[in-house]
């Protein structure tokens, strides 16, 4: 895994390269198009100066669900990318009108027309990728540029190489580790990705310009480019993200209802801790449902590391196993 991110980064920036961006268009597209040029040949040293220079031409963006993280990316890329006219599409009304109400899309549109966009981002629930993969078909293997942001990617990748046949040179898939216990457009945030890890899952035959492309786009909505393979992410997230959210759902079930005056003994480590247990239910039943192998491991584990605390307890302070346990912990701790 290369923790420094140098997906785009220098080795590959020193290489010159081209960057075309389609014609005009008609109706939602053609209304936002205005005069491009091209960029050529050129190179750089900077990483991501040469993507990000050729997205300065990135005209039309689309984006596939339009909730917390479809909305976000659209106030961000707004923020990032003056000029240019970005499209939703969502299957809920409510939410394309919460999403051009905050400013983070510019004209709803048909599945139809995602596909002419510069760049298509996929942020709607887990659930709908196999819908959505149907519907779009093979115009997603035709070299138009597109991305996910779904948080495991060893299903992602599985779902696209069964509908596509393959997965298409031009599909990064990412994952921006930002978001919120919140929903909805009306919770999104332009600066939600900044300074905030960006994973990018390269995959065999994903074009280098295209990852390239993909990575300075995330640069410049303020986030930091991490490159790992689908397997390290699913088995990392299960730990970092998936693990602790449903943590924080089962001791919610676990509390004491009953208990008139538990909320008075609520400090700030609890809600801190808790504010996890109030993300969408349906949106982490496809999560961890996407990475269920990895995360089943992952709460193994955990529990094999309560069973270990338990024991320490049932001994009682003669032993100080407690203590050990603790102090290893704040150890690991201390290095993050």
């Amino acid at each position: 895994m290369d923790t420094k991110g140098r997906v785009g980064g220098e080795e590959l920036l020193a290489e010159g390269g081209l960057f075309f961006l389609r014609g005009g268009g008609t109706g939602a597209q053609g209304s936002c198009f205005g005069v491009f040029g091209f960029i050529g040949f050129f190179r750089s040293t900077h990483p991501f100066r040469k993507g990000r220079r050729m997205l300065e031409n990135l005209r039309t963006m689309a984006v596939v669900g339009t909730g917390l993280m479809g909305a976000s990316v659209g106030l961000a890329a707004r923020r990032a990318f003056p000029g240019l006219c970005i499209w939703g599409a969502d299957s809920s009304p409510r939410a394309l009108e919460e999403a051009q109400a905050v400013g983070a899309i510019d004209a709803a549109v048909s599945m139809e027309e995602v596909v002419g966009a510069d760049l298509l981002c996929l942020a709607m629930p887990m659930r709908y990728l196999p819908e959505v993969l149907r519907e779009l078909g093979p115009v997603l293997g035709r070299g138009l540029l597109w991305m996910d942001v779904g948080s495991s990617k060893q299903n992602v990748l599985a779902q696209v190489e069964a509908a596509l046949g393959g997965v298409p040179a031009h599909f990064v898939p990412c994952h921006p580790l930002a978001g919120s216990e919140k929903a909805g457009a009306l919770a999104a945030r332009a600066d939600l990705f900044v300074g905030s890890n960006l994973l990018l899952v390269p995959h065999e035959g994903l074009a280098i310009q295209a990852r390239e492309e993909v990575g300075a786009f995330w640069k410049a909505l303020g986030a930091e480019v991490v490159e790992v393979t689908a397997k390290e992410h699913d088995d990392m997230l299960a730990f970092t993200s998936h693990l602790p959210h449903l943590l924080a759902f089962a001791l919610a079930n676990a509390l004491d209802e009953g208990n008139p005056c538990l909320q008075a003994a609520m400090g700030p480590g609890f809600f801190s801790f808790m504010r996890l247990a109030k993300s969408e239910p349906s949106l982490w039943e496809d999560i961890c449902m996407a990475n269920r192998e990895a995360l089943l491991l992952a709460l193994q584990r955990y529990q094999s590391e309560l069973c270990r605390l338990q024991e320490a307890l049932e001994e009682g302070p003669r032993g100080r196993a407690l203590l050990g346990l603790l102090e290893q912990a704040h150890r690991r701790r201390q290095t993050w």
